[in-house]
């Protein structure tokens, strides 16, 4: 826990400076100076100017404050949808499982960049279709691990009321893990293997 106090303060301060950027005095972030381009340091522009002229600390500072709100808004984008279909998959299964995984498996057919250069072409450029693109980029990881974890959920409940429904009868041929389940009746010779 404590090797994360160093990593997560300078999480904290960049996203803090992002977020303060309005508030803090910098500089015009697409103010052009094309007398001092290029210049290492000047008073008020301590990382020094780029070609156009422009302080490169403002521009950082709002630039992650764009940046920080794309990556939120998409994450957030897909992990409402992907958890969603991913648990309607693992619960319901049936038409549900097969349209919610066969559509992850769809995207992840495509390559990133040319998903990204095919919704582009689409939608045009902007933050709302960058948003769209990432979001559609992380949704099938979303939706693979709620999957996964509801049919493991699942298999848990399953075998609980099994062990249940033989531990009454002393035998589990009426269970239902053991109508449904293909192989030998694995709670019947746990149980019979117990010392009575």
């Amino acid at each position: 826990m404590r090797r994360l106090l160093l990593p997560g303060a300078g999480v904290a301060l960049i996203v803090l400076l992002a977020f303060a950027a309005p508030l803090l005095p910098l500089a015009d972030p697409v103010a052009q100076d094309t007398v001092n381009r290029l210049a290492p340091w000047l008073p008020g522009s301590p990382l020094g100017r780029d070609e156009f002229g422009r302080d490169v600390l403002s521009r950082l500072i709002w630039g992650a404050q764009s940046s920080l709100q794309v990556a939120f808004a998409s994450s957030a984008i897909a992990c409402v949808i992907g958890v969603t279909l991913g648990l309607l998959a693992g619960w319901f299964r049936g038409v549900a499982e097969f349209l919610s995984i066969r559509s992850a498996d769809v995207l992840l057919c495509f390559p990133p960049i040319l998903l990204a250069l095919l919704v582009v072409t689409l939608l045009g450029p902007g933050t709302g279709t960058l948003i769209f693109v990432l979001s559609l980029l992380y949704l099938p990881n979303f939706i693979r691990v709620a999957y996964a974890e509801v049919l493991s959920a699942r298999t848990r409940i399953t075998w609980r009321r099994c062990g249940r429904s033989a531990h009454r009868r002393r035998g589990c041929s009426a269970s239902p893990c053991c109508r449904t389940s293909p192989g030998p009746c694995s709670c019947r010779s746990r149980f019979r293997s117990r010392p009575r």
